[in-house]
This record gives C-alpha cells, sequence and structure tokens, in this order.
C-alpha cells in the first residue's frame, strides 16, 4: 500500500474505477464455476470487491504503479485486466477456505440424510454444528479423508472418484454411510428429542 500512498487521490479513484468491473466480472464467474464457495452467510458484492482491492493494493502494489504509466499496460489486449481478474480469483477462493468447512453444507447434507429427525431451535442445530469437530475426529482415517476431500477441499464428484479411484456409485454409498455415521455423533445424547 505504500508504494501507492504518494499517488494522488484523483489518480487512485482512477485505479479504483479501472480494476471494478474486471474484480466483479471475475467474483461472478467464480461463483458460476463454484457455487459452492457461495455456502455460508451472504457476500455482499461490496464486502468482496473491498477486500479484493485490499489484497491487491496491499500485495499487488508493484504492479499496480504502472498503472496510467503506459498505455499499453492498461489497454494493450486486457493485460491488467486480466491479471486483476486473476488475483481476483485467488484471492476471493482463499477468502471462502478460510471458513475451514463449509458447515451449511454439511448441515444440509445432514438434513437430508434423516429426514424423520425434526431440528429443534437454530441454537439446537448450531450446537450440533459445533461438535462437528469433535464428531469428525471420531471417524475411522478413511471416513476421516473423505469428509476433508469432500467439506475442506470442496471437490467435485468427479474429481473425488478421480483422486481415490473410485466409481461414482461408490463415491454415493461411502458418502451416505459417511453421513449417517456423523449423524449418529451429533445426534443427542440421551435418547430422541
Amino acid at each position: 500500500m505504500r508504494a501507492l500512498d504518494s499517488r494522488d487521490p484523483a489518480e487512485l479513484q482512477a485505479l479504483v474505477t479501472e480494476l471494478e468491473p474486471p474484480v466483479i466480472a471475475a467474483r461472478a464467474l467464480l461463483f458460476h464455476r463454484k457455487p459452492w464457495l457461495r455456502v455460508g452467510p451472504e457476500r455482499s458484492k461490496e464486502d468482496d470487491v473491498q477486500s479484493v482491492l485490499t489484497y491487491l493494493f496491499n500485495r499487488d502494489a508493484r504492479v499496480l504503479r504502472k498503472f496510467g504509466e503506459s498505455p499499453d499496460f492498461v489497454h494493450k489486449e486486457g493485460a491488467l485486466r486480466r491479471f486483476v481478474m486473476g488475483v481476483t480469483m485467488l484471492c476471493l477462493q482463499k477468502l471462502c477456505r478460510k471458513r475451514a468447512l463449509a458447515w451449511e453444507l454439511l448441515e444440509e447434507d445432514m438434513t437430508s440424510t434423516d429426514p424423520s429427525d425434526t431440528t429443534g431451535s437454530s441454537i439446537e442445530v448450531l450446537d450440533r454444528l459445533m461438535d462437528a469437530k469433535r464428531a469428525v475426529g471420531a471417524l475411522s482415517p478413511s471416513d476421516q479423508e473423505l469428509f476433508a476431500l469432500i467439506y475442506d477441499q470442496q471437490l467435485s464428484q468427479d474429481e473425488l472418484c478421480e483422486r481415490l479411484g473410485i466409481s461414482a456409485q461408490t463415491y454415493q454409498q461411502r458418502k451416505s454411510r459417511l453421513l449417517r455415521r456423523l449423524a449418529q455423533f451429533l445426534r443427542p445424547q440421551g435418547g430422541t428429542a
């Protein structure tokens, strides 16, 4: 950021104006390609744009310093635009993955495995999700690996099948078994509710 501090505020505003459209476009493209990254609290476009701009200004100021010095850098074959889109995708993926697990996706999977299990208040659901880490730790090593690939690394079914060398049917069976085991660990102690 210090590298940009000496710039005129009008110049910085011009830079932000130039950067915003590719950031917004890359955000839309990323969430279209990887919809699971949307999991979690509602992410506002403005917050994401601000996060990416901060990331760019802090980490890539050396590149941004060239902005305006050479018209070719900005407009020639969209060099700056492509660069910003790539950084945006990287930054937003990192932000989305900082949440260690996609708890809401896990909750959705868990509720779809046992339709007879009626969850109580949202506090009870939150308590169950807070215990998920303990439950994952109680799983077998192969189930822990599967859990990590599905919910931590968020691999697609095809990627996961290729990595583990299993068929799609085997994947579905193992995932169902994993979710049943997790449901047992997460079920409130002392019987049914």
